[in-house]
């Protein structure tokens, strides 16, 4: 494809980001007014999802070349709200944090695309799906760090307004008098200076979704590993105990062995995550789980074999709640159920996932290979888990 195609490929794929941005902008100032008492702009009609109803010609123009742009103003009326310049602060607020969430979301789905869509769609259709993504992404993260700029008509502008009144009316004089001024030093310097902070946002959105995503993975290998050895544990104790009258007894002690020292280890790890950090906790956790695995398919009695099933109680007191720990530090507040609910999909997935493997592998390879397969397992889990979790100290550094 000409260079030129392309350039108007990635045009067209920017309107339906711009739309999506400007919506998400005007929506939420709208609906944030309306919620604490100022009715004007669903008079006004811009209490809609319709884009039509909050697009500004020039300010979607200017986005589509500038890589910034405004939506149509809204007007308010600070004298209804019942908590003065509060609640006028929370309204001008509203539209920036509205395109920062759409750009978190942005970038969670253009993660799950690259990851999980790519080798699945036909080439064109991915190809589409993650620059629109992407496009969603970056001029939401843009439009928030434009709109908090202290202009007539951004949302910075308001804020500095409410927050140092005696100073904002010192100097709106002059603002406003070189307004038009700033604006053409913005178009032709300020792409540089802005891309630096929308380049930190988004570099670190994306360390953030690639975690997260890393977590749904540990989550759903952690309980893959845990129920791979379901099919096989009361077999393999009847295997040791050579069909002793006490097996079906024995097996459901092995079974619940774990369960107990899970529930004497979790609220104490929990307690020491939050002093050590909980990435070492998890990490201890993955590494004691592989250690334990392995003489498991070596043990020569049943007493052998619950030692060490209880001992691995341990490693799961240290693994699923420091993993639910480090998704919900590291999701914004108000994507955090959504967040959990797509961890429990992958939960899930490795519920029904681990007997599939543990049922297979042992048909190949007897009971012990599945201890052994079960601890490789968990290896490539704590690889996946330190590269995340190295990537995200960078970030936060």
């Amino acid at each position: 494809m000409s260079s030129f195609r392309m350039q108007l490929l990635y045009l067209i794929l920017k309107i339906p980001a711009i739309l999506i941005a400007f919506t998400a902008q005007g929506y939420a100032k709208a609906l944030v007014a309306d919620k604490l008492g100022d009715k004007t702009p669903r008079f006004q009609g811009r209490l809609t999802l319709n884009p039509a109803a909050h697009i500004d010609l020039i300010g979607f123009i200017m986005i589509l070349i500038a890589g910034f742009g405004w939506t149509k103003p809204l007007n308010t009326n600070p004298s209804a709200y019942k908590r003065g310049y509060k609640d006028a602060i929370k309204v001008s607020i509203a539209a920036p944090l509205a395109n920062l969430f759409v750009g978190f979301i942005g970038i969670i789905l253009l993660v799950f695309t690259s990851k999980f869509l790519s080798s699945i769609l036909p080439e064109t259709i991915f190809f589409i799906l993650f620059y629109m993504l992407k496009f969603i992404t970056s001029i939401n993260i843009s439009l928030f760090v434009f709109n908090l700029l202290p202009l007539p008509g951004l949302a910075g502008f308001e804020i500095f307004r409410d927050i140092w009144p005696k100073t904002f009316y010192k100097v709106s004089d002059k603002i406003y008098q070189y307004q038009f001024l700033i604006l053409i030093l913005i178009i032709f310097a300020g792409g540089t200076i802005l891309s630096i902070p929308v380049n930190l946002i988004y570099n670190f959105f994306y360390t953030i979704a690639k975690l997260i995503f890393g977590m749904f993975i540990t989550t759903m290998i952690i309980q893959a590993s845990n129920y791979s050895i379901s099919p096989i544990l009361s077999l393999y104790v009847r295997q040791i105990m050579n069909n002793s009258p006490s097996v079906t007894f024995f097996s459901g002690i092995v079974a619940a062995v774990p369960g107990i020292s899970t529930l004497i280890a979790a609220p104490r790890f929990g307690a020491l995550g939050d002093k050590i950090g909980t990435e070492k906790i998890m990490i201890f956790g993955f590494i004691l789980a592989i250690i334990l695995y392995i003489p498991m398919a070596f043990v020569t009695n049943v007493w052998e074999l619950m030692g060490l099933r209880f001992l691995l109680g341990i490693s799961n007191a240290c693994m699923l709640p420091a993993v639910q720990a480090i998704i919900a530090k590291n999701t914004p507040v108000q994507v955090t159920g959504r967040i959990f609910s797509w961890n429990q999909s992958f939960q899930a997935v490795g519920n029904f996932t681990g007997p599939m493997i543990g049922s297979i592998v042992s048909s190949v390879f007897g009971y012990s290979g599945v201890f052994i397969s079960t601890s490789v397992l968990v290896l490539i889990n704590l690889m996946l888990v330190l590269s995340e979790t190295k990537t995200l100290s960078k970030a936060r550094a």
